[in-house]
Parts: C-alpha cells; structure tokens; sequence
C-alpha cells in the first residue's frame, strides 16, 4: 500500500481552532479527511475559515464532526442560543430488545 493510500484512510483529530502544520503536512499526502471536535470550534465564522483553509489544501478532503457525547452538536446549539435538553444514556439499550437479542442468540424465537 502506499503512502498516499494509507493516507486517504485517516482522519485525524487535532487540537486547536486552527490546522497545526502536521495536518497541513498531510494534505499534501493525500489525507482523506479530518475530525472536528468541540476543541475545534470557537463560531461559525472561524469554522467557516477553517474548513476552508483545508479544502484550498485538498479540496475533495472530507470535513466530519464528532457526534459522541455530543460536544459539537452541544457547542453549535450554545453558538445559536438554543437550549439543550438532558443528555441521553450512553449505550443504553432497552431490556426488551436486549432479551429478544438474547433469545435469537440462543435460537429462540423472538417475542
């Protein structure tokens, strides 16, 4: 495998509202996307400048998000100034489909 394609594989987080040279760095590799986190975003309009300072570097770059715990969608609702409801469980599953999960597991039929 290449460097190129190993690159256009990761998509690294970072620190910071701005891309460190590192990042920068693997643009040029072939970089098949980043990660942005809550750490990455200070508003809309510095966002805005980021994403675009990395797609002027490789524009078919991916931009994601990080959805876990909900710290970007969190930040964005607070740059909007729309309340936020309580947070749901992690890994909750209901204990009705986990014993139906259970029961196709054991070759049960599923009620």
């Amino acid at each position: 495998m290449s460097d190129s394609a190993a690159a256009a594989c990761l998509f690294p987080g970072f620190h910071g509202d701005a891309a460190p040279d590192w990042l920068k760095g693997l643009l040029g590799h072939g970089l098949g996307g980043v990660v942005l986190f809550g750490r990455n975003i200070r508003d809309p309009e510095q966002v805005a400048a980021l994403t675009a300072s990395l797609r002027a570097e490789r524009p078919e770059l991916i931009v994601a998000t990080d959805e876990e715990g909900g710290e970007v969608e969190a930040r964005a609702m607070d740059l909007m100034g729309v309340s936020r409801g309580p947070k749901p469980r992690k890994n909750c599953l209901p204990e009705a489909a986990a014993g139906g999960i259970f029961r196709r597991r054991e070759g049960a039929r599923a009620g």
